[in-house]
């Protein structure tokens, strides 16, 4: 889970501006919750590709990856527009929702940037033709893989179905 650790202010009955973001991750069903990493920048996005490797993805579009249940992770690819520029605008859920439909195949929503796709566990991804890319700052939404070939990008005001042409 994406959580941030919250001070209180002098008053006790507000919180103060200074946040740190970080992964959280149980073993035990969500009993416990330990510390995984930091966020390297703004997280907005998680997901699992299977128990052991999960994928964050931040507000600028870059990725962290761990394949060790949190142990360890390493950088991934930077899903980003053509140019690799994201806009100030648009970095408050740039990378705002991932998926996976197996533990290889995966869809991730940015803000304007269109449909992403994995197929070998979020190591690469391959920006596809969407309808969301159309509509940028309108999509805001969560992304619901259905199955290797289909997912489902929903925003307050725009649905965006990826599917495979009809032969």
């Amino acid at each position: 889970m994406l959580a941030n650790d919250l001070t209180n202010k002098a008053d006790r009955c507000s919180f103060s501006g200074a946040t740190n973001m970080a992964v959280f991750l149980t073993s035990d069903g969500g009993r416990t919750w330990t510390r995984s990493t930091h966020c390297a920048a703004v997280c907005g996005s998680v997901a699992l590709a299977d128990r052991r490797t999960v994928i964050v993805g931040h507000n600028e579009g870059s990725t962290l990856r761990t394949t060790d249940f949190g142990r360890s992770w390493r950088p991934g690819p930077r899903l980003a527009p053509p140019g690799g520029r994201v806009e100030a605008v648009m970095q408050t859920f740039w990378l705002q929702g991932m998926d996976f439909a197996n533990s290889k195949v995966g869809y991730a929503s940015t803000k304007g940037g269109g449909t992403w796709r994995t197929d070998d566990a979020g190591l690469t991804w391959t920006r596809e033709a969407s309808s969301d890319s159309a509509h940028q700052l309108l999509v805001s939404g969560d992304v619901v893989a259905l199955d290797t070939e289909r997912a489902v990008i929903a925003g307050p005001a725009v649905v965006s179905v990826r599917r495979t042409a009809p032969v």
